[in-house]
């Protein structure tokens, strides 16, 4: 998916969108971001997005729920990686010195496709998980 080379000319990142999850509508980047800055803190209801660290590194944590179990991935992303966040995953980022990241989105942006709130985010996953609840 992502081909990335550095040599005495620079870095190169290439991206292969067949390899994508899904097919991109959108793309931003986030940059200029001050150091230890936590950004993210929301979830959306129906968009797919790939993260891709163009520049720096940045920790991404997501929190997912499978059935009523919360669970947590945590990694730091370094120039290349990338991660790929589905629907209903809360995540945050927390940004170190001069980093680049690059956003694709399976949608155009919708500001009510967000949840910025942690507990109403538990609770649409506990619900979506026992539906007669």
């Amino acid at each position: 998916m992502i081909s990335a080379r550095k040599d005495e000319r620079g870095f190169i990142l290439a991206m292969d969108f067949k390899n994508l999850p899904f097919i991109p509508v959108m793309a931003f980047t986030v940059s200029d971001v001050p150091v230890l800055t936590t950004r993210g803190k929301h979830a959306h209801r129906n968009t797919s997005q790939c993260l891709i660290c163009v520049h720096g590194s940045v920790d991404v944590s997501l929190i997912y729920f499978e059935k009523d179990l919360e669970r947590t991935k945590s990694v730091r992303m370094h120039p290349g990686q990338t991660i790929t966040i589905s629907p209903m995953v809360w995540n945050k980022q927390v940004y170190h010195k001069d980093t680049v990241v690059l956003v694709y989105c399976d949608r155009p942006y919708d500001e009510s496709d967000c949840i910025r709130d942690y507990d109403q985010f538990v609770e649409l996953n506990l619900n979506r998980n026992n539906p007669s609840q």
